[in-house]
């Protein structure tokens, strides 16, 4: 398909993953937004971003998260980080140059340990003058949309995901 009418859709870590391919580094190693890279998606939907692999913001655990404990993101750092500095754009996308990046959906829970980084993501894709939109859904943890189809929270979330990459890819809704 071409880029237009794409979307890339991530859940915590996987931002990670996805971005060398949406935020290119050059040859200095500092990362910057090519209008004529080989791949732009459209919109990004992020469901619980986990931007920051050095833990600088993380406060404490919500009553409410079931699924992450500080222990357990310490130790998924440092074997993701592999000795590689937590501060480096590539591990920690809060602190890039977000500039030209396609309008963003962000979607967290107010019960998760990762609430902060969501909330420092937007602040910095709309410093960098991205679209981002940040949804907050009270009572829910991590990654909560996985339990569509038992939760009337998550199918929403889906819901109003869908609608958020039909409007930015002009992909039929019947398609998603």
């Amino acid at each position: 398909a071409a880029p237009e009418r794409v979307a890339a859709v991530a859940t915590d870590v996987r931002t990670h993953w996805a971005a060398p391919w949406i935020l290119p580094v050059t040859q200095a190693g500092v990362m910057e937004i090519q209008p004529n890279h080989t791949f732009q998606p459209a919109a990004l939907v992020l469901f619980s971003p986990w931007v920051d692999l050095g833990l600088a913001a993380l406060g404490a655990r919500p009553p409410g998260e079931v699924v992450l404990t500080k222990a357990w993101l310490r130790t998924c750092a440092g074997h993701y980080l592999a000795g590689h500095p937590a501060e480096d754009p590539l591990a920690s996308p809060v602190g890039a140059d977000l500039r030209g990046l396609p309008p963003t959906l962000i979607q967290v829970g107010s019960d998760e340990l990762l609430l902060t980084d969501a909330r420092r993501l937007r602040v910095a894709l709309q410093a960098g003058g991205v679209a981002a939109e940040l949804q907050e859904f009270p009572r829910r943890w991590h990654v909560f949309q996985q339990n569509a189809g038992t939760l009337a929270d998550a199918d929403l979330a889906l819901d109003v995901a869908a609608a958020f990459i039909v409007s930015h890819t002009g992909a039929a809704p019947e398609a998603l």
